[in-house]
């Protein structure tokens, strides 16, 4: 794609260029409990050049430098001044064989480490990284994209003494082609990563996670009479992880499909298919290594497979009404045992409103295992919209019970719901407020559980805006390097030892005024406590933050004051909370370089 080339300047031959910026310069100190206190005049500014050479279908590039500048909360307030670069460039836009590139890199930048359902740790740290990509596309020929994305960084928890890095790597390639009434794919991927995980969370010292995967496909689709289609497709996967030491072993999968839809009537769709794993382990291993944790245990045994044969039917009653109806038969083989089931669920929906206040859709299931165990099972989605006495109330609730995981052996559980009311009290004066919440486990011997509610609530009258909300979450976790992850999503195959507890709370209070057109002042408050435990290493959390802002801008000037207040705790970091406070005042103006 070309970038935008309005009001460029010419530079050389060929060159055009237009530059813009904002630049400023302020007073600004700071004082924390492991800084000592400062007070400097400060410079900083963003900007931005975007031009092509001779035709921007030809090359057309862009490049945005910003120094002392925050890309986390604000333009310029945030607990460290954040500097750096990004860049873009287009290559043959247009034409058959279209190139892109992209380079970032960030100094003293302010990030987040994953804590599931709370807001995440902080963090401060250095990153870069680049992309690449080309593609061909002849007629007559199959084509071609090729993409490569390699970033790497490093960054330090505020409470915490460990470092923790990352590199990333990953390589797309992809194919297309049409031939006799077929559409052919063909793919292949190859990404990795590896990490090094803070020591609060997992009790060493020097723990890290190595991840390798590659997936190598190919499919074809061809159309079938009565408005049909048939697809089938090949694909071999291998994973594999590294966790201090344990490596999780052979995840290499050779998985098979087919499938055959037909539209017979407008109202009726008929479809089957079958497919085939060899490996059932690796599937299971793969997906928990997808998700950043390291699949080390061989619960499944050295050999396993699945076979799944699935057939169903849907019918449309009319424009809004329908019903369907599937059957699947699934083999599986681990542990030196062959389990078999049965899957029975018929299907009724309605997506108009109706009694103008419902939609709704409920799914029944039966499970016949063999061996004589049976379970009935459902799931159900309703949603309510309705006006009353001028409140636009909304509300949602999902419910499922015995939903089929990768194991046989294993069922699966939810509930969501939300609801939100908004009401206009006056011409000016507006009303938001609601909640939402879930729950998740999966279950057998013994499971894995999740929790989560959250409350909001907002009132705006003309240029002034007061909020605040809550939120808890509960449940089980699996540590990678981005942080904790949910298992709530994952078979219960993960070890013991992988797992972490995870429980926390959060408020947060907000409130904006623009008394004047041009005059906009800010303040926010948030606070969160949480708490994980591990098999070797249990840590108290604790994150509290304060920000304002005032801003006055007068045409291209802007005048701009701040304080912020940050405090982060964590008992098992090894170091004292680290509290950074700071403030500034200065002036910005924006400017149009050529």
């Amino acid at each position: 794609m070309a970038l935008p080339s309005a009001a460029q300047v010419v530079f050389g031959p060929g060159i055009s260029l237009a530059a813009s910026g904002n630049v400023a310069v302020g007073y600004s100190g700071g004082f924390g409990s492991d800084t000592s206190s400062e007070h400097n005049i400060n410079f900083g500014g963003s900007g931005s050049t975007n031009g092509f050479y001779y035709a921007p279908s030809l090359l057309s590039f862009i490049v945005s430098p910003y120094y002392n500048q925050s890309r986390a909360n604000s333009n310029y307030q945030s607990i460290g001044d954040s500097s750096g670069v990004t860049s873009s460039a287009a290559v043959f836009s247009g034409s058959r064989y279209p190139g892109s590139f992209t380079f970032f890199k960030e100094y003293d930048s302010t990030g987040t480490y994953g804590l599931v359902g709370t807001p995440n740790f902080t963090t401060h740290g250095n990153g870069q990284g680049f992309s690449i990509g080309w593609s061909a596309a002849l007629p007559k020929w199959p084509s071609v994209s090729v993409g490569y994305a390699d970033s790497s960084g490093s960054s330090n928890v505020y409470g915490s003494s460990a470092e923790s890095q990352s590199t990333s790597h990953n390589l797309n390639l992809r194919s297309t082609y049409a031939v006799l009434g077929f559409k052919l794919n063909a793919f292949y991927m190859q990404s990795g990563t590896h990490g090094s995980v803070p020591a609060f969370l997992s009790g060493l010292t020097d723990d890290s996670l190595d991840t390798e995967s590659q997936n190598t496909g190919i499919s074809a689709e061809h159309g079938l009479p009565l408005h049909g289609t048939f697809s089938a497709s090949y694909g071999h996967s291998s994973s594999s992880s590294e966790d201090h030491g344990s490596n999780s072993g052979d995840n290499s999968t050779n998985t098979l499909t087919a499938n055959v839809g037909l539209h017979p009537t407008m109202k009726l769709t008929l479809n089957m298919g079958t497919t085939y794993t060899d490996n059932l382990q690796g599937a299971l291993n793969q997906e928990i290594i997808a998700a950043g944790g390291s699949a080390v245990n061989t619960e499944l045994g050295s050999t396993s497979s699945s076979l799944s044969l699935s057939g169903g039917a849907g019918y449309a009653v009319t424009q809004h009404l329908g019903v369907q109806a599937v059957a699947t038969r699934q083999e599986q083989y681990f542990a030196g045992s062959t389990y078999n089931a049965t899957f029975i669920s018929g299907s009724l929906y309605y997506n108009k409103r109706l009694f103008d206040m419902f939609t709704f859709s409920v799914t029944g299931l039966d499970t016949e295992a063999d061996g004589g165990s049976n379970a009935i099972g459902m799931q159900g989605n309703v949603n309510f919209f309705r006006m009353i006495k001028d409140w636009d109330t909304n509300a949602s609730f999902s419910y499922g019970q015995n939903v089929q995981t990768l194991l046989v052996t294993y069922t699966t559980s939810y509930m969501n719901y939300s609801a939100s009311v908004r009401r206009r009290l006056s011409r000016y004066l507006t009303l938001n407020a609601g909640f939402a919440g879930g729950h998740s486990g999966i279950s057998q011997e013994s499971g894995t559980t999740s929790h989560s509610e959250s409350y909001f609530s907002s009132l705006g009258y003309r240029g002034y805006n007061f909020g605040g909300g809550y939120s808890s979450s509960s449940g089980d976790s699996v540590l990678t390097v981005n942080g904790l992850s949910s298992t709530s999503s994952l078979p219960p195959v993960i070890s013991p030892l992988e797992q972490i507890l995870y429980n926390g709370t959060s408020y947060n209070i907000s409130a904006s005024a623009t008394p004047l057109s041009r005059l906009t002042v800010a303040a926010s408050y948030s606070s969160s406590h949480s708490s994980t435990i591990g098999t070797s290493i249990s840590s108290l959390n604790q994150t509290t933050s304060v920000n304002s802002q005032l801003q006055y801008r007068v045409r291209r000037m802007g005048f701009m004051a701040g304080y912020s207040r940050f405090f982060q705790s964590i008992s098992g970091g090894g170091t004292p909370a680290a509290a950074v406070s700071s403030y500034y005042v200065g002036i910005n103006r924006w400017i149009n370089f050529f």
